[in-house]
Order: structure tokens, then sequence, then C-alpha cells
């Protein structure tokens, strides 16, 4: 199915929730992700839409003090995750930054927290080749096909 056929499937289902995209032939901007074709190489980095606020939660927030404290963590290792470029990891590293300090977190909690998220990515399957993902309905020839897939894996080993 086409990316566009997609979308416009789930656009159509009788739900409330409506998707958008941006799909060229060098980039497709979907959800917090775009992926582009750089060099004739698939890249990826983490997106977001001109329109995006800062709506990270504010210190001030009467949540529990280790969510706040687990929150920039878990944000700078999506950033991490979400970019196949080290220097556009660092530029979103530092806008993550700034919007946590304007949101009333102490400058130090962030930069804790980005060197934790830096040595856990650099430590966790963030780093490592894809896997082939072969998504379809089980049935009882799901086994077979899974087999003949991993004959033919050509995907290089870590």
């Amino acid at each position: 199915m086409e990316a566009t056929e997609m979308v416009q499937y789930l656009n159509g289902l009788d739900t409330p929730i409506r998707f958008t995209s941006n799909i060229s032939a060098s980039s497709v901007q979907y959800l917090d992700l775009e992926i582009l074709i750089k060099n004739h190489e698939i890249t990826h980095c983490l997106y977001k839409k001109d329109t995006d606020r800062n709506t990270l939660l504010h210190n001030n927030s009467a949540h529990p003090r280790m969510l706040k404290k687990s929150l920039p963590k878990a944000q700078f290792l999506r950033v991490a995750r979400n970019n196949s470029d080290e220097s556009k990891m660092e530029e979103q590293i530092e806008e993550m930054t700034e919007k946590f300090l304007e949101r009333g977190y102490r400058r130090q909690d962030p930069l804790k927290a980005q060197q934790d998220a830096k040595i856990a990515s650099s430590n966790t399957v963030a780093r490592k080749a894809p896997e082939l993902v072969f998504p379809m309905s089980y049935n009882d020839a799901s086994p077979k096909v899974a087999r003949v897939i991993k004959q033919n894996d050509t995907l290089p080993k870590v």
C-alpha cells in the first residue's frame, strides 16, 4: 500500500482521529519522524510540525517528583532514537534542553539527562543495524513464511 493510500485509509476509518503527512520523492514526514533520502541513503530524524508548541510537563506541576525527574532522559532518548545523523541529533538535543528550561527545569537536570541518554543510546538497539520486519496476519503458513524470509535475509549482521 502506498503511503498516501495508507493515510487516506486511516482517515477514512470511523474515528475522530485524523492523520496528516507530507510525502515527497525525497522525504516522508509522519507522526514524529521524518525519513529522508540523502546521497542515495535513507536517513531519519525527529520531526515536529511548524505549529508545534512546548507542551512538556511543567516542573511546577503536582505530578510525582520521579516522573518529572525521568522525563528529560526519556525525551533525550527519543531524540537519539529518532536520529541517524549525529549532528542533527545534537542540534535537536539542544532544542529539547531549551524546552525544558522554558518549563521551569533547572539547567543541571536536562544536562545530566543528556549525558545519561547519550550513554544509554550508545549501548542500545538504537544504534544497531535495522532488523527485517515483515508484518502479516498470522495463519497456518506463517511459520513457513518466516522461515523463507529468514533464509533469504540479506541485511548485514551486527
